[in-house]
Parts: structure tokens; sequence; C-alpha cells
């Protein structure tokens, strides 16, 4: 009988011992890679997406953008933005466990954002004057957005000043008779607008004094 019980409480110290050798296993092992990594781009930005590891210890991933950390997250998706148009960029996958123990396995997908087409929107163009003597000053006031980046702005083919926001100003010299001012904005891709709806009419001014004939 005591045979039995010291073999019976021996199989119990084995059972104990390999249950507590696998949850410290289980402790210092490190989760599984994400897999499925892909990136959808847009002209600024990049959506990426993937599945997580199916390790029951599983906590989150960070996340690196061309060897720069960007964030940590247990969701399946991110987003990275304010990107250059018509460029490769690197996203860097690891995960982490609960445990704190990081996967030393990068995951890693290269994908270009794609070529800026997308004109600047010219809302406005006002004049300081319609009818402005020849030789005059008018000032040109634009106002002008881009998906991306407004980086010159003209009228009647002279470079306006950016002021701030989406406003671009400078000066142009009247000529004589009607005239449509051209204006162009220009984003760093190339893409031009342009708007011819701003007006005025220059009047030389009469010089002449009156001729007294007789008196």
């Amino acid at each position: 009988m005591q045979s039995k019980t010291i073999w019976f409480f021996t199989i119990l110290l084995v059972i104990a011992t390999l249950f507590s050798a696998l949850a410290v296993a289980d402790e210092t092992s490190p989760p599984g890679n994400i897999s499925d990594l892909a990136g959808t781009p847009g002209e600024t930005w990049i959506g990426w997406s993937w599945s997580n590891p199916n390790d029951t210890d599983f906590a989150y991933v960070e996340i690196y953008l061309d060897g720069t950390f960007e964030t940590t997250t247990s969701s399946t998706s991110y987003t990275t933005t304010n990107l250059v148009d018509d460029t490769f960029y690197t996203l860097g996958i690891r995960t982490v466990d609960t445990y704190d123990n990081i996967n030393s396995n990068w995951v890693n997908l290269s994908v270009s954002t794609i070529p800026d087409t997308t004109s600047p929107v010219i809302s406005s163009v006002s004049l300081s004057t319609s009818t402005p003597d020849t030789g005059d000053p008018i000032t040109v006031t634009v106002h002008v957005t881009d998906n991306v980046d407004v980086t010159s702005a003209t009228a009647a083919g002279i470079a306006l000043v950016f002021q701030s926001g989406d406003t671009w100003e400078g000066s142009i010299t009247a000529i004589e008779g009607t005239n449509f001012v051209s204006v162009s904005a220009t984003d760093a891709a190339g893409n031009t607008a342009v708007d011819t709806s701003a007006s005025y009419t220059g009047t030389t001014p009469d010089t002449t004094s009156p001729v007294i004939s007789s008196v």
C-alpha cells in the first residue's frame, strides 16, 4: 500500500513539474509573426492591413515606418499619413505578448504612394480695383488650395507671394482697355490650375490741357 502511495505522489510530482515547465516556456516564448501584410496607397497616405498571430498571450504589434517607430496597436490595420507622393515606404511590424516577450522577427513590406495628379483649386480671385488708370498698380489676391501643397502662383505672369493659409498676393500694372487677368497656381508635382474670371478696364488719363481759342 505504501509503495502505491509513493508511486501515486511521484506521478503527481512529474505532472506538476511538466505543467510548471510548460508555463515557464510559455512565459519566455515570444508570440508568432503577423501574416498577410498588405498596403493600399493613396497620393499622401498608405493604408496597411495584416492578420495577428493566434497565440493566446498575444498583446500587440510594434509598427515602424522606414525604421522609425510609429505606434503600437492590437488592431489589424494602420494608416500612415502626410507622405510624399510617388515615393516608396517600408513598414516593419513585430509582435509582443502579455509577458513583454518581443518577437525578434520583423515582417516588412515596401509600398509606393501613387503620383499626385490632382491640380490645385483656385476658389477666388479679387482685384483691388476694376477701373484703374493705365500704369496704376492693381493688387491681386488669390485663394487656392491643393491636396498636397501649392508651391507657386502667378497673375498676368507676375509671381505672387504666399501670405498665410490659402492666400497668395501680388501686384500687376494696369494696361489700356478691358483685360482678363490670367491667374495660375502650381503644386509640387507640376499640376497647374488656371483662372481667368477676374477682369479690369484700364483707362488712359486725359493729360491734355484745354485750348483757349479766344478771349
